[in-house]
């Protein structure tokens, strides 16, 4: 169990987390865009799923289970992408997959954004 200062400290980088959500978003968009005007180019699609990665781990550590859990799910459908895609990209069933896991994700922060602004 952590201490009162602990506590204290650990609230403060909670809030500071969720203050990053509106850049966190803005890098997912961006992030999604360059994958698909580059025609899901590896390079692109592996930096995404970092992101989504380092996202859904550090999402869970802060107590934002909605956003880990949306971010995992999106991790995964990214790793599956190589093995139902084809040079041209993931097939539509995928596509449309991970089209709205980023339209969940991007909701959940948006959200979050929404409720730090109303605080």
């Amino acid at each position: 169990m952590l201490s009162d200062k602990g506590l204290e400290k650990f609230t403060h980088l909670q809030k500071a987390y969720r203050a990053s959500f509106k850049d966190k978003r803005n890098t997912l968009l961006e992030a999604w865009h360059t994958v698909e005007s580059s025609s899901w180019d590896r390079n692109a699609t592996d930096d995404l799923r970092q992101f989504t990665h380092r996202l859904a781990g550090s999402a869970a550590l802060y107590g934002y289970e909605a956003i880990s859990r949306y971010a995992t799910e999106l991790e995964g459908l990214l790793l599956s992408h190589d093995d139902r895609s084809t040079k041209d990209g993931p097939n539509a069933w995928l596509n449309t997959e991970i089209t709205q896991c980023i339209v969940r994700l991007i909701k959940e922060l948006e959200s979050e954004v929404s409720i730090t602004l109303q605080q």
